[in-house]
């Protein structure tokens, strides 16, 4: 657990590293190192980060939109929805439990050029108390059966997704076109997850919100190995064509979603300016050899609609981060 105090205390380890990034790239008159934070959607926990001031000293946020909904729970639904899937009303469920409710909230804290909205390559799984009753908001009795190569209950990495919707006879239906991703069932299984068309809709509502990019967790869970598709890493790749692409995706029409009630509103804070920085562009269409899968640690990629760098130098060798450590005041 934490404490009161690392709210703040958050912010003086981002203005350090910050500070000492910046002394770092005048010293070896070099690029300066990037800083990035994660932070998650949910109510009980965005309290607990300075979010305006992580504005100021982060060169992007990424936010994490997915794990809206986790297979422990009594009912099926969509882990990752772009909009509401129930209609708006006082007593709407979902009326926070999407993205753009999130994305939303962040906006009013945050430039909306340092936002990153995470997407999931993996999907939420459960197993049906009736195997009859398949739609949304369906009791579920538990989490889903381990994947083949994941083998964790309650998630299924998208490429053993596409495996059994391509070759095991799960049936997939779309959800409203637009705001939630397909889901699939087979026998007392279900599974929802993005889709190529969702990921585009996704990306989509990022270019016209104005945010940075797109970022997955994981690029490991994508279809690396082109096993379902035509071409390898589908949702990545299809991702980052969208966004460097110049043409435009219709936005679903999503009614009064698209502002937060006034009393729902976090307070408007102005942000503050900071140097212009171009982050990198994480390489994803390097072609694995086809043998069989084992799963390491999961890999996150982040894809902003910026022009490739150069790729990295190599690391400075530890006679000269000695000589920086000299000059630096020991820090």
């Amino acid at each position: 657990g934490g404490t009161p105090e690392d709210r703040e205390n958050y912010v003086l380890l981002a203005q350090t590293l910050r500070e000492e990034f910046e002394r770092e790239a005048v010293f070896k008159n070099k690029p300066r190192l990037l800083l990035s934070v994660s932070i998650a959607h949910h109510e009980k926990f965005l309290p607990g980060y300075d979010i305006a001031s992580f504005n100021t000293y982060m060169d992007f946020i990424s936010v994490i939109c997915y794990d809206y909904h986790f297979s422990y729970e009594s009912a099926v639904n969509h882990h990752s929805p772009l909009y509401s899937l129930e209609e708006d009303s006082d007593y709407s469920y979902d009326a926070k439990i999407n993205i753009n409710y999130t994305i939303h909230y962040f906006m009013e804290l945050a430039d909306p050029a340092k936002l990153v909205l995470g997407i999931p390559t993996f999907g939420r799984t459960y197993k049906l108390e009736n195997p009859e009753d398949t739609t949304l908001g369906s009791y579920a009795d538990g989490p889903g059966d381990k994947g083949p190569s994941t083998g964790e209950k309650g998630f299924f990495a998208y490429f053993e997704i596409c495996n059994f919707v391509n070759n095991e006879n799960w049936t997939v239906v779309q959800t409203k076109p637009g705001y939630a991703g397909p889901y699939a069932y087979r026998g007392n299984q279900w599974v929802c997850y993005d889709d190529i068309a969702m990921i585009r809709h996704k990306v989509a509502y990022a270019k016209q919100n104005g945010l940075s990019g797109v970022m997955f967790w994981t690029i490991d869970y994508d279809d690396f190995l082109g096993n379902c598709q035509t071409d390898t890493f589908p949702l990545i790749r299809t991702a980052r064509n969208a966004l460097l692409s110049s043409d435009s995706m219709p936005i679903p029409d999503s009614g009064n979603q698209n502002t937060l009630e006034d009393d729902n509103r976090p307070p408007t804070v102005r942000p503050r300016p900071t140097p212009s920085v171009t982050p990198p562009l994480v390489r994803s269409d390097v072609r694995p050899q086809k043998k069989p899968c084992k799963l390491g640690k999961p890999q996150l990629v982040t894809i902003l609609p910026r022009a490739l760098p150069p790729l990295a130098t190599p690391r400075t060798p530890a006679s000269d981060r000695n000589d920086y450590a000299e000059q630096s005041d020991g820090v």
